[in-house]
């Protein structure tokens, strides 16, 4: 756990006792555990154009690498451990190797307020990015491209989101009290886009709305 004293403290969960502590230079954001438990991740900024993001071992909180990364505010594993994604308050995000921490692909930009959250669907194949301008994104996390538009919400309300439900949905909620359930299962986005299409979808449109998934664009009698 990190506050304002730019201290990052490790427990014991069973017992409930420091094991150890490390005193930053500048104020952790919010960290991510590895899932197997070994590695932190800990963004730490004082401000724009200043910061880092200092992936450390775990117990001993020794430093193994320190990613450049001015203004970061987010961190996440993947359920897996082999990705993890760090967001900004610039409203970049960028996907890693969970083991090696070099970058994979390009940036994910989008958003025009700073990164909220950002949580991977259990199969790790699709990545959800929220904002302080109120939008959702999804990303193809192969690709590093955006999946369809960002989904509707309410404008510059900060949102957090998540995907519950074994990944078939992501819930969002709003900073005025406000939340959704979105069904982001392909197949159902592809029965959506045949109802306001009126016809199966051309091969373009399909890899524009599904990057990185097979073409199976056919529309069944009830969605014509």
């Amino acid at each position: 756990m990190t506050g304002q004293d730019a201290v990052v403290r490790l427990f014991d969960a069973r017992r409930r006792t420091e094991v150890r502590k490390l005193q930053m230079d500048q104020l952790p954001r919010d960290i991510a555990l590895r899932p197997d438990g070994k590695v932190l991740a800990v963004p730490a900024t004082w401000g724009p154009g200043e910061g880092y993001v200092d992936i450390l071992a775990v117990p001993s909180l020794a430093r193994i690498t320190r990613i450049p990364m001015p203004y970061g505010r987010w961190s996440r594993f993947s359920r897996d451990g082999r990705l993890l994604i760090l967001g900004d308050h610039e409203g970049r995000a960028q996907i890693y190797d969970g083991h090696t921490f070099k970058p994979r692909g390009r940036p994910l930009l989008g958003h025009a307020g700073f990164i909220l959250t950002a949580d991977f669907s259990p199969d790790s194949r699709t990545v959800a990015t929220s904002s302080s301008d109120g939008t959702i994104r999804l990303w193809d996390t192969t690709s590093s491209r955006p999946i369809g538009s960002p989904l509707p919400g309410i404008p510059n309300v900060q949102v957090g989101a998540a995907f519950t439900r074994r990944g078939t949905h992501l819930a969002a909620v709003y900073d005025n009290g406000q939340g959704y359930s979105w069904d982001v299962r392909p197949s159902s986005w592809a029965r959506r886009a045949c109802a306001v299409a009126g016809r199966p979808l051309t091969r373009a449109e399909w890899n524009e709305a599904l990057p990185g998934r097979n073409y199976a664009p056919a529309c069944d009698a009830t969605h014509r």
